[in-house]
């Protein structure tokens, strides 16, 4: 009991302050009854705990000097045993340190980030000793989690943190200088963190005034094209109108009542109706106001368009929804209104392809900067030269723009910016994948087979948008789907008497196959086609998937494949490179609970075989909140299955996941470590809903929603969800 009682304490994490730990210690010992009673007894009890606390906080400072000992040496051996190479140009090329290196620096300041967040008011001298003169190379592969934990609840750790970032940012400005601009104006960040991000921004801005102007500017003006007033408005104009048509819809049956009462002054019907109708439409008149009041002064000759061609008829509908002509016609402005959402809807339908030059006139002129291209691997020193003319506005959701930049190196890097979304993350998964791919090639095993997870560029421009790294070559099992369909409608078409020549009509999506059969089963056995999702008979379920699994092929993926394979060797390579890459990201997605793995969001790359997960927005068992809970840990259906070879899941596959889930608990402290950041960083929501509500998606009969999850059929289930064909 009394061992019980220390550990319990040590286990807490609660900081080994004197008083506090003797007070801590002492409410539990008195509770044992053998010795509740002797204060002798439980004072030396106590005070051999005083003893213990202090012979672990020595132990932790013994760790301490350890581990940075470690990084200095580190730093020395690779200095001296750097290769000597030489680039095309004859000029000494840098080598960096190998992945196994890397991996050792990040476990060990990963175990100092621990130690100081945990006991860092106890061990502050140890730490501020051996903060002056470091070697701050090793700490740039932890900088998400460093700026999480700057919100520590004791100022002498936060001050620790803010000064080792400074000193990053006094040799690398590039790694930290997006994390400042955008964090200061963050509101997930809370007072302390922004007042600490103001103090390492004013370093950065005497430091790197030059830098810091650029970046300030760049994120301004990709904001300003990430999201175009058209598609603000389309979307405020769309979630607005139900709750306007009610209201409207309400205040005209008033009317009706009042008119139908006897007696009552046209006066007193009008004074009742006005009070009414402002109390009620005024508020949602509101926001509309405020958009139409930032959209007065354009910038650039796309916002003067939309100026001149919808700021004039949605000002005409606002004044006709703020002051109608008469009581029995209320909907006037409302259709007005809707007649500009409609107008919106035509001119955002489908790929549109606009001049960066009419978006943004600055970034079109934009001059060589000194702002590094990102990129997956830190370090490659490549900037910004120019901007491609040409923007493509992908016809998705949120409308995301892809765009190409110029390096320094004459290369050319293609971005895509998303708005309306929080890119923060991604950004911490793709960390997590890139340290992730750090301990297989440490493990030797796990080397020899190339075990890897593919991961790419998330830079968060805001709390609303980002940019992403286009990965090239790949497509996705969507589109793999759609084209194959395509495929057997026109065959159909070309062999039946059908007029060829008539109007070509899309095959319908699997959403419209699926609602179409479930309500032809529920009214076979007397349900309403508007029957609870969770109540269906099983046996109905399982119906629909085989009989939709058996109109679709189950060996599409794997003659995709094939198809690109010029000879046998170059096939066999591509179907070991798919089952490892499929293996570790399934390994990986199981362990951080990654969900919403629709056909949209997972890509292949024919060159390589490479599987490719994209958007990560659905994590930590967030897919079990769906309308139709994702319970199953990761997606492998038959197309997927068929595509690993001859032995399926007991070669390649089963081998790679084995591999990769045995590196990862070899490492877990490392993974818990890194996977801390998200708890202080408040980009997951934690609450887990008992009713499954929380996020709308799933497939069911009276709407399609945003992706099944992984079933057990390959048919495109779920809409498009920023899925790109190249992303």
């Amino acid at each position: 009991n009394i061992f019980s009682v220390f550990v319990k304490h040590c286990a807490s994490g609660q900081p080994f302050d004197e008083s506090a730990a003797y007070d801590s210690i002492s409410a539990h010992v008195v509770k044992i009854d053998e010795i509740g009673e002797s204060e002798s007894v439980t004072s030396a009890i106590i005070e051999s705990f005083r003893g213990l606390l202090q012979k672990i906080l020595d132990a932790y400072r013994l760790a301490i000097q350890g581990y940075f000992r470690f990084l200095q040496f580190a730093a020395l051996e690779f200095e001296c045993h750097q290769p000597q190479s030489k680039t095309t140009a004859g000029e000494e090329a840098e080598v960096g340190p190998s992945q196994s290196a890397v991996s050792n620096e990040i476990t060990a300041t990963l175990r100092l980030l621990r130690l100081l967040a945990k006991h860092g008011g106890q061990l502050y001298d140890a730490f501020h000793e051996n903060l002056i003169s470091i070697n701050v190379e090793p700490w740039t592969n932890i900088i998400p989690q460093l700026f999480a934990r700057l919100d520590h609840p004791e100022e002498r750790v936060q001050s620790l943190i803010a000064d080792l970032l400074c000193k990053i940012g006094g040799k690398y400005p590039q790694l930290i200088v997006f994390h400042c601009i955008v964090g200061v104006n963050s509101a997930h960040n809370s007072s302390c963190q922004r007042r600490r991000l103001r103090s390492i921004g004013d370093f950065l801005t005497k430091s790197h005034p030059e830098l810091v102007s650029q970046v300030q500017h760049l994120i301004q003006e990709l904001e300003r094209i990430t999201v175009l007033w058209e598609e603000v408005w389309y979307k405020k104009i769309m979630s607005s109108l139900p709750e306007l048509k009610n209201t409207l819809q309400e205040l005209t049956e008033q009317y009706l009542r009042l008119d139908a009462v006897s007696g009552l002054e046209t006066e007193d019907k009008d004074a009742v109706m006005s009070d009414n109708y402002h109390q009620s439409v005024t508020p949602l008149l509101a926001t509309f106001e405020r958009l139409l009041e930032q959209s007065a002064h354009p910038k650039s000759n796309h916002e003067r368009w939309f100026v001149l061609t919808y700021r004039g008829r949605i000002q005409t509908a606002l004044d006709c929804l703020r002051s109608p002509k008469a009581w029995s016609n209320l909907y006037e402005g409302f259709s007005k209104l809707k007649e500009v959402y409609m107008d919106l809807g035509k001119e955002l339908a489908g790929t549109r392809v606009l001049k960066l030059s009419e978006l943004s006139p600055e970034l079109a002129t934009i001059q060589p900067s000194l702002i590094d291209i990102p990129s997956p691997n830190q370090g490659t020193r490549v900037t910004i030269q120019s901007f491609e003319q040409q923007v493509v506005v992908i016809p998705t959701k949120t409308k995301p723009k892809k765009l190409t930049i110029i390096g320094s190196d004459g290369k050319r890097y293609t971005y895509l910016f998303k708005g309306l979304e929080d890119l923060h993350l991604d950004e911490r998964v793709m960390q997590l994948l890139r340290i992730s791919n750090g301990m297989l090639q440490r493990d030797k095993e796990s080397n020899s087979r190339q075990l890897s997870a593919r991961h790419y560029a998330v830079v968060p421009l805001s709390d609303s948008s980002g940019m992403i790294q286009w990965v090239e070559n790949t497509v996705s099992i969507f589109t793999i789907i759609a084209k194959w369909q395509n495929r057997e409608l026109m065959c159909t078409r070309w062999m039946s008497d059908d007029n060829t020549t008539g109007p070509y009509q899309a095959p319908q999506r699997a959403t419209e196959i699926y609602h179409e059969k479930a309500v032809a089963a529920l009214k076979k056995v007397g349900l309403p086609p508007n029957y609870p999702r969770r109540q269906w008979p099983k046996s109905i379920l399982v119906d629909l998937f085989q009989e939709m699994a058996n109109e679709t092929p189950a060996n599409l993926l794997e003659r995709e494949i094939w198809s690109s394979s010029p000879t046998p060797a170059e096939w066999w390579r591509k179907s070991v490179r798919f089952a490892r890459s499929t293996a570790v990201m399934s390994m990986i997605g199981y362990v951080i609970g990654l969900g919403d793995r629709h056909l949209d969001n997972i890509l292949i790359d024919f060159t390589t075989g490479d599987l490719v997960h994209i958007d990560y927005n659905v994590c930590f068992e967030k897919g079990k909140r769906l309308r139709i809970p994702e319970i199953v840990p990761f997606r492998l259906t038959r197309n997927m299955l068929t595509s690993l070879g001859v032995t399926g899941v007991e070669g390649n596959f089963r081998i790679g996941c084995e591999q990769t889930m045995k590196v990862m608990r070899k490492n877990k402290e490392i993974l818990v470590t890194l996977l801390e950041a998200f708890v202080y960083d408040p980009l997951v929501d934690w609450q887990i809903e008992a009713g499954g509500g929380g996020i709308v998606g799933g497939i069911g009969v009276g709407g399609g929603g945003g992706g099944n999850g992984a079933t057990g059929f390959d048919q495109g289930q779920g809409q498009s969800r920023d899925g790109h064909p190249g992303l």
